[in-house]
């Protein structure tokens, strides 16, 4: 499976809208990725495991399920998510990137690619992969909105 969507951070045409710093929705995400409680406090808790230079293993508890990555980072572009298989669930990528055609103009692109198939089977009752999609894209629109909260609040300075 392959799924990729962008979320626009700054709307530079509203005055109204707080615009972020490059630093700040850098240091939101990586919060994000070490703290994965603090965007998901009913569902999940993060514990890092190792840690590199430009890298960390941890291991996310939702509820029962134990899922082990490792994320790596590219200061202020991207992280990476490498998660291993596990009981029910394959392989899997989710790489997010910043992006900026214009200064202060910030976008944050994911994409998650997974061994599962494009297409939910035939005949089966439950769209599973539509279901994921949508579950992934809320779940990012959620996590720009609280980092933005955080933000505001000053703890991401």
């Amino acid at each position: 499976m392959y799924f990729e969507h962008v979320i626009q951070v700054n709307d530079l045409n509203n005055p109204m809208a707080t615009t972020l710093s490059r630093q700040v929705l850098w240091r939101g995400l990586v919060r994000r990725a070490e703290r994965p409680q603090d965007f998901l406090p009913d569902l999940a808790h993060g514990d890092i495991i190792a840690r590199g230079e430009d890298w960390f293993d941890r291991v996310v508890r939702l509820g029962t399920l134990h899922v082990r990555d490792r994320v790596t980072l590219q200061a202020e572009h991207s992280l990476r998510h490498d998660t291993a298989a596990g009981d029910g669930y394959p392989a899997s990528t989710l790489t997010i990137s910043i992006e900026e055609p214009e200064p202060l103009s910030l976008f944050v692109r994911f994409v998650y690619q997974s061994t599962l198939p494009e297409h939910t089977p035939p005949g089966s009752e439950v769209d599973y992969v539509a279901y994921l999609k949508s579950a992934y894209q809320q779940m990012d629109t959620e996590a720009i909105a609280t980092l933005r909260q955080l933000a505001e609040a000053g703890e991401l300075d």
